[in-house]
């Protein structure tokens, strides 16, 4: 589904949150002579899978760097397209509208969240509950976007795809 979303005129990505970059590997094989770039910071992560994942990334020959979502290291409209896959299912509250308002901030043509999407649940977001624990996050993004002045567009993503318990897997698409 992301490479659908990257049908179209565009020179440049940029993912938010890449991990090892496997998405960004896919991308670059598809659109070789594209920029494509990713950023993410291993800082609040403490799960032995996830140490080490940016490194893992440049190793692959991807062009990643470490960074905040909250404040990302780039100027105004500096690519063409910005995404993120399952990046605020995993934030705090207070930090998802820094990240969404720096996405925007950094795209030309194109923004997309691949998250945990329920136009029944909160604008300001809320936790999802499983066995007793905080686990996921989830918001009715669209509403939030929409309450910015902007038009997102709303694909759900088939459980065959994203098999999630809830059916809350959605991208999330901004023209701009």
């Amino acid at each position: 589904m992301i490479l659908e979303e990257l049908k179209g005129k565009w020179k440049s990505i940029l993912e938010i949150g890449c991990a090892d970059g496997i998405n960004l590997l896919e991308i670059k094989r598809e659109y070789p002579d594209r920029i494509v770039k990713g950023v993410d910071t291993e800082m609040f992560w403490d799960e032995p899978d996830y140490t080490g994942c940016v490194m893992k990334a440049i190793s692959r020959g991807l062009d990643v760097s470490f960074g905040d979502a909250r404040k990302l290291p780039y100027k105004d409209n500096s690519f063409d397209i910005v995404f993120s896959k399952a990046l605020l299912v995993m934030t705090k509250i207070e930090d998802y509208p820094l990240i969404i308002k720096e996405a925007l901030r950094v795209a030309k043509k194109k923004v997309f969240f691949i998250e945990l999407h329920s136009e029944n649940k909160s604008k300001t977001g809320e936790y999802y509950w499983q066995s007793g624990a905080r686990t996921r996050f989830v918001a009715d993004f669209k509403g939030y976007l929409n309450d910015l002045g902007y038009k997102p567009i709303v694909k759900s993503i088939p459980k065959e795809i994203w098999d999630w318990k809830e059916d809350w897997g959605s991208i999330i698409i901004v023209n701009l």
